[in-house]
């Protein structure tokens, strides 16, 4: 039955969206927009309370490029700004719920190594990511403790600010950074 055969829906309105025929009294009937989105907030919703972001998947904000080593890391590889510099600026997003959480980031530290804060959503989160060792760590994991004050989309940022005085160089290496909800 073509759409203008519908019998006429005396409530009908713009809101409709699905016509439905039953088949005890072959009437029909409108599934309304307010019907599919019942439960559901625009002013808030529900929010997952962890995320996993494998860095290669980041979006470079200041400095070269992205490019992977695939030395002996965790996973086989590491992604890194090459070549590396101070201010080298990366960012990613991640749908989070408001609360506490342990952001944990999977790097290689070693001898050339650089500093990195993280920010969220535009603050600097206190304490560096100092990823210098006077030898080579393959896999290492850093902690930082973050609060989402407002659930929704959040922005992840890393700013490699510096280095290490004894460290020869500003790589951040990194495979992966995953958050859960405290």
């Amino acid at each position: 039955m073509k759409i203008d055969e519908y019998p006429q829906i005396t409530n009908a309105s713009s809101d409709d969206i699905l016509l439905i025929e039953t088949a005890s009294d072959s009437a029909y009937k409108s599934i309304k927009k307010s019907d599919l989105l019942s439960g559901i907030s625009s002013s808030g919703g529900v929010y997952p309370t962890s995320f996993s972001h494998w860095h290669d998947e980041s979006t470079v904000v200041v400095g070269a490029s992205l490019t992977y080593d695939y030395a002996s890391y965790a996973y086989g590889t590491a992604t890194i700004q090459l070549p590396p510099a101070t201010n080298d600026t990366f960012k990613f997003n991640a749908p989070l719920d408001a609360g506490t959480y342990a952001i944990s980031f999977l790097v290689s530290q070693a001898n050339n190594r650089g500093i990195g804060v993280l920010h969220v959503n535009g603050t600097a989160i206190a304490g560096s990511i100092d990823l210098y060792s006077g030898s080579f760590v393959g896999a290492a994991i850093v902690t930082k403790t973050v609060t989402i004050t407002t659930p929704g989309i959040q922005e992840f940022q890393i700013v490699v600010t510096g280095k290490n005085a004894s460290s020869a160089n500003y790589y951040f290496v990194c495979t992966k950074i995953w958050g859960v909800k405290q």
